[in-house]
């Protein structure tokens, strides 16, 4: 992954380690400020909330927020937002980690509808930074994400034992990278929007060895393994 790339995700990523005491200090000195409630039961934002709240701010402190036919959120809050640590449950989707003024930022893991399962960073409810994301049929992809999407350097292993280990852009391999596939055949070289693309070199598993660039038939890489 460019080193600019790997810096500006780190940046984006990196206050989810201290905001658990960045949350609970700002907190103790905004009750200090305002008519605080230590737990109150609220109809508000078109669901149920129960939990600590300030009159001059709403949810403000711990509680748990349910609305009818949508989920329900138990965390931390801030001045009415998720902020700190929570957990979102929808019928099906699922979110347990860190929030900022009512998105998910930070660490964090996601279950979504179709089934995949994400642990790592988000960045304004998106994937960014470094992350695992497990699909449904086995399939695994470890590696970096910018803004939801596949980026950066990332090892995706699929649910037929094929392996690709490579460069990433905008969810596609683009870049260098080398992909095994389930035959135990092997390309190395280059790869523009998902396909592999200029010099590389394809080695079967009987020892054969096509070295080049733009691959043509025999020893393309759809015909290869």
């Amino acid at each position: 992954m460019d080193i600019g790339l790997r810096g500006l995700a780190s940046r984006k990523v990196s206050q989810g380690r201290y905001q658990r005491k960045a949350y609970a200090t700002t907190l103790t000195l905004n009750r200090q400020r305002a008519d605080y409630s230590a737990q109150a039961k609220v109809a508000t934002d078109g669901g149920n909330y129960v939990g600590e709240w300030v009159t001059k701010w709403g949810r403000h402190g711990r509680g748990e927020f349910t609305k009818p036919k949508l989920g329900t959120y138990k965390g931390c809050w801030l001045f009415d937002k998720q902020h700190g640590w929570g957990l979102l449950t929808y019928k099906v989707d699922r979110y347990e980690g860190f929030w900022v003024n009512g998105v998910k930022h930070g660490r964090g893991k996601e279950l979504d509808r179709e089934g995949r399962e994400y642990e790592g960073y988000f960045v304004n409810n998106l994937k960014c930074g470094r992350g695992i994301l497990r699909y449904p049929d086995g399939s695994v992809y470890d590696g970096d994400w910018v803004d939801g999407l596949k980026t950066g350097h990332g090892i995706q292993k699929y649910e037929d034992g094929a392996e690709y280990d490579g460069d990433w852009a905008n969810g596609k391999k683009h870049g260098k990278g080398v992909f095994v596939y389930a035959s135990g055949s092997k390309y190395e070289g280059g790869w523009v929007d998902g396909h592999e693309e200029g010099w590389g070199i394809l080695t079967r598993t009987n020892g054969e060895r096509y070295e080049g660039g733009n691959l043509t038939p025999p020893f393309s890489p759809k015909s290869f393994p």
